[in-house]
């Protein structure tokens, strides 16, 4: 799992209240904005409608489990059915459309892989004259089915590849990527054992394996089948232990020297050299990247 570490989630979640308190200020709507605000006043610990839809990784299970419970009213069924299943995520098909919804904020994530994974781009794409179209789908970390007054906390929106989505389906997991406590070298870690010494030529003789670091961690590779997902790369290994053998630190500063000016700086060389990036910031910028950077730093 790939911590979203993005410095301006305060804003953007701000941002994402506004859109939402506009939404229903247009008179088209069933609900107003005072109709949902006035339920969360009445019912559980008296907390508006803006202070859930704003509700960190901290916040979210006190609210989750205060309102958990009551009986949902039409008002509490709308924010799931229509603020967020007709307006933001179905009215978010192309980014072309002039309304604030999930492609949009995807957009400005800058989210690129799924941080569930860190198996596939889940990058906006380009469909002609039309705009933008999402490729990825937002998961709620807690189900929306269940916790339908949490269906669009902007802390409870995961930004996710459709098989994480499909695979975790309404399904607990103890971390969500916005928890930012921990960093993902704190969580998990792969590892590989060598079957036969014909592994260098022969990717079925690897097995790619991947160690809980915290135990907690073990819902989200359990439930997102992670050790399943990840079986798959035995020539993504294999690449980087021959890319090893090539690329010794000898050659490396020989490469850096030869080609001064070509590279920023070491990571950018390594970058280039190894196909993916290496540091625990970057991990978010390309699919794999976690996989790679921890095979990398274990091979000798």
């Amino acid at each position: 799992m790939i911590p979203i570490t993005n410095s301006n989630l305060p804003v953007l979640a701000n941002e994402h209240f506004e859109a939402i308190k506009i939404h229903l200020k247009n008179l088209r709507t069933k609900y107003t904005y005072n109709d949902i605000n006035n339920w969360f006043r009445a019912n559980g610990p008296n907390l508006s409608f803006k202070e859930v839809i704003l509700a960190d990784m901290k916040e979210l299970p006190r609210i989750k489990n205060a309102y958990h419970g009551i009986p949902i009213s039409d008002e509490i069924k709308y924010i799931r059915d229509n603020l967020y299943s007709d307006y933001f995520a179905n009215s978010s098909k192309y980014l072309i459309d002039t309304e604030y919804n999930a492609a949009k904020l995807v957009q400005k994530l800058g989210i690129m892989v799924c941080p569930y994974c860190n198996r596939n781009y889940i990058n906006n794409v380009t469909y002609s004259n039309r705009g933008l179209k999402r490729t990825s789908q937002m998961d709620h970390y807690y189900s929306k089915e269940k916790y339908p007054f949490l269906a669009m906390s902007f802390y409870n929106l995961v930004p996710s590849c459709p098989s994480c989505n499909h695979i975790k389906s309404n399904k607990r997991i103890y971390f969500s990527p916005y928890d930012t406590r921990f960093k993902s070298r704190e969580l998990l870690h792969f590892n590989f054992k060598i079957k036969s010494i014909d592994f260098i030529h022969d990717a079925s003789q690897l097995e790619i394996t991947l160690t809980a670091l915290n135990k907690r961690i073990n819902s989200n590779i359990n439930t997102l089948r992670l050790n399943s997902q990840y079986k798959i790369h035995k020539d993504i290994v294999q690449e980087l232990f021959k890319n090893k053998i090539i690329y010794t630190e000898t050659k490396l500063k020989e490469i850096h020297r030869d080609f001064n000016g070509l590279f920023t700086n070491e990571e950018d060389m390594k970058r280039t050299l190894f196909g993916n990036y290496l540091s625990e910031n970057d991990l978010h910028k390309r699919p794999l990247s976690k996989l790679i950077s921890d095979i990398y730093n274990t091979i000798d």
